[in-house]
């Protein structure tokens, strides 16, 4: 695989983000390969000089449109209008500030994935609460019903005499875990 220059991932960018025209004169641009060999230079340049530019200093602009002029003199010459100029200076500022929004976006969803992941951990906290209290519930209900049967086997005990009343008694017993009755 072919490494892609500087230069030419900037200007591909930037004619992808004109919809493949120049964002000043509205032109078709031509492909990479089918620019001259010294606006090609001047792309890589441009794009070297705005890699090189610290972004937090007040004057990265300025450099990098000097430099892109110096490069664009010396590639074209001062008196050559070559539809690329300052343009290419607001073209990779364009692609900065795209970069600078992109970043700003990434921040943004990366605290916004902090934010949900937090409140997923409550959601699953609350939910493991409300299970524990679902079971100590159901648990305290299955006891409240086994002790209302033990009581229902008691009378039933104490004053049933057939052998349905026995069957009962075992039926019950058995499914309140009291075992097998009489």
């Amino acid at each position: 695989m072919t490494e892609v220059s500087p230069g030419r991932a900037a200007y591909e960018a930037y004619a992808m983000c004109g919809d493949g025209k120049s964002l000043i004169s509205g032109a078709a641009l031509p492909e990479w390969d089918e620019l001259r060999p010294e606006i090609r230079e001047a792309w890589d340049a441009a794009a070297r000089a705005a890699a090189e530019a610290a972004p937090h200093e007040c004057s990265m602009w300025e450099q990098a449109y000097m430099a892109v002029q110096a490069v664009l003199d010396k590639a074209l010459g001062t008196e050559e209008e070559d539809g690329a100029g300052a343009g290419i200076v607001a073209d990779v500022h364009l692609l900065a500030l795209q970069r600078d929004e992109a970043r700003a976006r990434l921040a943004d969803a990366r605290e916004h994935a902090t934010v949900c992941q937090a409140e997923r951990d409550e959601a699953r906290a609350e939910l493991n609460r409300t299970r524990e209290a679902l079971v100590t519930e159901s648990n305290r209900t299955a006891a409240e019903l086994r002790a209302v049967i033990a009581e229902m086997l008691l009378v039933v005990t104490e004053y049933g005499d057939s052998e349905q009343d026995n069957d009962l008694i075992r039926q019950w017993s058995e499914r309140a875990g009291l075992g097998g009755g009489q």
